[in-house]
């Protein structure tokens, strides 16, 4: 009976001292938070908090490693600037004269001229189909360089020019050099007069040098934006006079058509 008694006793002690042991015990299944400013980590942790900032250190104050191939700012050249362009087209305002059935219409023309914005140096190229039923086509180009005063100022202006023409016929080329003086006005807006004299000397390709004054006057008219495109137009008249050296002068006109981008 006394064994049955002392059975029960130990059986409620540990079944009342349960409770009291899982409340106690701490809670494992967050792990205690930790801060390297924290005074009271151990010497162990300490080290290592010591080790993670010397090593992101090390890595900040190091230079970068460069792999592959540097490559160089690229230097400002004619194929890297924008290239302004226009149609450019004459002969194309024709009315036939009833009074002379023997007059021939004026020679037609259309091509394109491209320039590199903020130089001198423009190319254009142009077909050109003659008045004359019985004359050949021609291609004409023209490489220019200008200097000095532009075509919308008044100045001095020097420059230089390699030229040709080819047909089925034949083919010619020259270069030449020029330098004279501009004079340009705006009487109305979008309009301007210049007029202009440069003497030019010439090399053709079998050698002749020649040399000639040509006085000329041109008048521009700007039309603006053309219907609801984004471009602009314009119209250039040109009346010149070529004095040529030691030959016989000589009178050119033509109306130029040009559209270019806004």
């Amino acid at each position: 009976m006394l064994d049955i008694r002392l059975a029960f006793c130990t059986a409620v002690a540990l079944a009342s001292a349960v409770p009291a042991y899982a409340q106690d015990a701490p809670d494992v299944s967050e792990p205690p938070a930790m801060s390297c400013d924290d005074r009271k980590i151990t010497p162990e942790l300490k080290l290592l908090c010591d080790g993670i900032e010397q090593s992101y250190r090390d890595a900040m104050s190091a230079p970068p490693e460069v792999t592959g191939t540097i490559r160089s700012a690229p230097l400002p050249s004619l194929a890297r600037r924008p290239i302004n362009s226009e149609l450019i087209g004459g002969g194309f305002d024709f009315h036939p004269d009833r009074t002379n059935p023997f007059a021939l219409a004026p020679d037609r023309s259309v091509g394109v001229r491209v320039k590199g914005a903020d130089t001198p140096v423009q190319l254009s190229t142009e077909m050109v189909q003659p008045g004359d039923p019985e004359a050949q086509s021609r291609l004409n180009w023209e490489l220019k360089a200008e200097r000095g005063a532009s075509a919308v100022q008044s100045g001095m202006f020097v420059g230089g020019a390699a030229a040709g023409t080819y047909e089925r016929s034949g083919s010619g080329e020259n270069v030449s050099a020029f330098a004279g003086v501009r004079r340009v006005t705006q009487p109305y807006d979008g309009v301007r007069v210049g007029s202009e004299i440069a003497p030019r000397l010439s090399v053709t390709d079998d050698a002749t040098t020649s040399m000639s004054f040509e006085p000329k006057v041109s008048t521009s008219a700007e039309f603006g934006r053309i219907g609801t495109s984004d471009f602009r137009g314009s119209l250039n008249a040109d009346v010149g006079y070529q004095l040529p050296v030691g030959g016989d002068p000589s009178l050119y006109s033509g109306f130029r058509l040009s559209i270019r981008p806004r």
